[in-house]
């Protein structure tokens, strides 16, 4: 930012304020069938996410193929 021309003294840098060490898995990670596909999302459930798209591509998908499995959060 500052060589874009802007004021050092108006950018402020935040860093990680979470510790990952304090996640770590404890138990070990399962076995990734290589039939099987995952699709996620993650962000807001609004249109301009993206949420509607990523509906009708499951919808899609899940009536073609039976080994993909569609999750996620917002």
């Amino acid at each position: 930012m500052s060589r874009a021309g802007i004021n050092s003294t108006k950018i402020n840098i935040l860093y990680n304020p979470i510790n990952p060490s304090l996640y770590q898995r404890n138990y070990p990670p399962t076995k990734n069938d290589k039939n099987i596909f995952s699709v996620g999302f993650a962000g807001r459930l609004v249109e301009r996410k993206g949420i509607v798209v990523y509906l009708d591509v499951a919808r899609i998908i899940l009536n073609k193929y039976d080994n993909v499995f569609f999750f996620g959060s917002g």
